[in-house]
């Protein structure tokens, strides 16, 4: 009897047998659908059905979250406040900053490159035949013959950090031997790297490329046309959010501009529909988690028509 198998049993309230049952189907019992990207295009998302994801959570306990992801890597991390403004916050003292992005980031990482991670982690750590086919079916999704990591599932995000650690480790120390002062943060597939010495960007750029290129696990592509330098001269992003040159993170004017207009509209009577009305009071959460003193004015101005919301 696998132990692990046993472990999920206990977890999920299934019985031995439906644990394997559910496991085995999984990789085909996904949902399909689209949603547009920010830049044009579609993306695939595909969903996991009910019971696939109850199997997911329970190996998030078992095993995932007890591997270790890089102190960098900001995205999807339990019990981590702000963490957009913390990966911004680490370039807010360097006036140059790259940002390289990858093409197709979860469907690149398959079962071979968790095995690595979790091989790396510890090389005594035993699975069976049995508890490699329970990890693979229900962690990974099968579609057009290719079998990959699922945008849309709740393991995908903790699997693609653990499966990044040795990358993002590789890349920390790149960027330290060209700037001990430099900074590097990893937020899902978007890398930031920020430096004080002119040119530095560009020749760290070349050794992450050829690091990425000469790696097998996980096989991965940056895509060239999402490259971008910036410096104080310009609009330093991080994941969305501005660094001022005096080395603030704020909100994006556009940002502000829209909500203020949202709750224009609300004071001059207009009535949004639910999803609509859930839209606003996330901008404004981010707001006050980004900016407090920002939505704090917003506030002040805006109290009634925050109220009514």
């Amino acid at each position: 009897m696998s132990r692990l198998i046993k472990m999920i049993a206990e977890f999920t309230g299934y019985e031995y047998d439906q644990v394997i049952s559910i496991a085995v189907r999984s990789p085909g019992f996904y949902k399909m659908y689209e949603i547009n990207k920010k830049n044009g295009g579609k993306r695939l998302i595909f969903h996991p059905s009910k019971e696939t994801k109850i199997l997911q959570y329970a190996i998030i306990e078992i095993l995932l979250k007890h591997l270790p992801v890089h102190e960098n890597a900001y995205a999807y991390k339990r019990g981590l406040s702000s963490p957009l403004k913390k990966n911004a916050l680490q370039h807010a003292k360097n006036n140059y900053l790259l940002h390289i992005d990858f093409k197709d980031f979860f469907p690149s990482i398959v079962p071979e490159d968790l095995w690595r991670a979790i091989r790396q982690y510890d090389k005594e750590l035993y699975f069976d035949a049995w508890d490699k086919t329970i990890i693979d079916k229900s962690l990974f999704l099968s579609h057009n013959h290719k079998v990959f990591l699922s945008i849309g599932a709740p393991a995908s995000p903790i699997i693609s950090n653990i499966v990044m650690k040795e990358i993002d480790e590789q890349i920390f120390s790149i960027c330290k031997r060209s700037d001990a002062n430099s900074a590097y943060t990893r937020y899902a597939d978007d890398l930031y790297i920020s430096t004080n010495i002119k040119g530095k960007c560009n020749e760290i750029y070349d050794q992450i490329a050829n690091l990425v290129e000469l790696t097998n696990s996980p096989r991965l592509t940056i895509n060239t046309q999402k490259t971008k330098y910036t410096s104080k001269k310009g609009k330093r992003l991080v994941t969305g959010l501005c660094i001022t040159n005096e080395g603030r993170v704020v909100i994006p004017k556009i940002t502000k501009e829209h909500i203020k207009e949202k709750l224009y509209q609300i004071k001059k009577g207009k009535e949004f529909d639910e999803k609509e009305i859930e839209r606003i009071k996330g901008m404004l959460a981010f707001i006050k988690d980004i900016e407090p003193d920002y939505y704090n004015k917003m506030v002040i101005k805006y109290s009634d028509n925050i109220t009514r919301i």
